[in-house]
């Protein structure tokens, strides 16, 4: 014989009592006001008007930077490993004698 397979209830756990002291009452938190949009309060931003001189400036300041740029790579470039090259004789020298 074989013992039915009861699906278990959908009863909520049982809660523990509620344990009050008698030395301090109950207060509940006050009511918080509702929170002011801070939108509402701060103007739209005001967009600064671009003058030709500010443009002129700007791709001024871009090519400058550029060029910044170029002559720094070039200087790399164009500087010498001392420790690379102690390493290659190194190599070199091993593999002649």
């Amino acid at each position: 014989m074989m013992s039915a397979v009861v699906p278990p209830t959908s009863r909520p756990a049982p809660t523990p009592p509620a344990v009050r002291s008698s030395s301090s009452p109950v207060s509940r938190p006050a009511p918080a006001a509702p929170p002011t949009p801070v939108l509402a309060l701060t103007p739209p931003p005001v967009q600064p008007v671009v003058t030709a001189a500010d443009l002129a400036r700007q791709e001024r300041d871009r090519q400058r930077q550029k060029e910044q740029e170029r002559r720094r790579r070039e200087a790399e470039k164009n500087k010498i490993d001392m420790n690379r090259q102690s390493d290659l004789m190194a190599a070199f020298e091993e593999n002649i004698i």
